[in-house]
């Protein structure tokens, strides 16, 4: 009966879990996505799947003119059984790890609080062709947000049938 309560009970964690419990939940993220900022910086990510279990991925923001302001190198992978967040941004020696903290099929949130800026990555999908990713955290002292809204582009697009 002990073990019976014990699986009964493992299961039901299992199935109420917060967050997704295998990279392929996060599929959808898999193409090119194009956006914008508040103040009309464009951005561009684009995702891959590398194998059974990492998704690769590229971040620009653009100027008007088309020029690379920032980039970053993505990926998301297991670590000792947890999914993380890496990204590789220029200026930092080590990839900075965001641990992922809830999220299910259609919403992403990865935490690293040891983190200047951003200390929460978002990613939320709003359609097939949509998605929001917002940033939060503190900077210098004060608590900072910034929403990025992003479309599928390209050959990526997904037709709704």
């Amino acid at each position: 009966m002990r073990i019976a309560t014990t699986v009964v009970l493992s299961l039901l964690l299992i199935a109420c879990s917060d967050k997704p419990n295998d990279i392929k939940d996060m599929n959808w993220l898999v193409g090119k996505w194009e956006g914008v900022d508040l103040n009309n910086f464009r951005f561009v990510e684009t995702w891959k799947r590398s194998d059974a279990k990492i998704l690769s991925g590229k971040g620009a923001a653009l100027s008007d003119e088309g020029d690379t302001i920032f980039k970053e190198v993505l990926k998301i992978q297991p670590v000792e059984g947890e999914l993380y967040y890496f990204a590789t941004v220029p200026g930092n020696p080590e990839p900075v790890l965001f641990k992922l903290v809830e999220g299910d099929t259609a919403h992403l949130v990865f935490e690293n609080r040891d983190h200047d800026f951003p200390q929460r990555i978002a990613y939320t999908r709003e359609t097939r062709n949509s998605m929001s990713v917002k940033l939060e955290g503190m900077e210098k002292g004060y608590p900072k947000t910034e929403m990025l809204s992003f479309e599928r582009a390209g050959d990526t697009l997904l037709l709704n049938k």
